[in-house]
């Protein structure tokens, strides 16, 4: 299970992605909920955010 980036759930349906801000390499991870409606994330490590 992971916690998702965007709403802060935890679950088991997921995507993880590293993230594209420069030189930051943390991992994003998404729920599949907030992926299919476009909620927008945040990283934890450098703050970066996206579609």
């Amino acid at each position: 299970m992971k916690v998702c980036g965007s709403c802060g759930r935890q679950t088991i349906e997921f995507v993880e992605f590293v993230c594209p801000g420069k030189g930051c390499g943390g991992k994003i991870v998404r729920c599949k909920a907030c992926r299919e409606n476009s909620i927008k994330w945040k990283c934890g490590k450098c703050s970066a955010t996206g579609p």
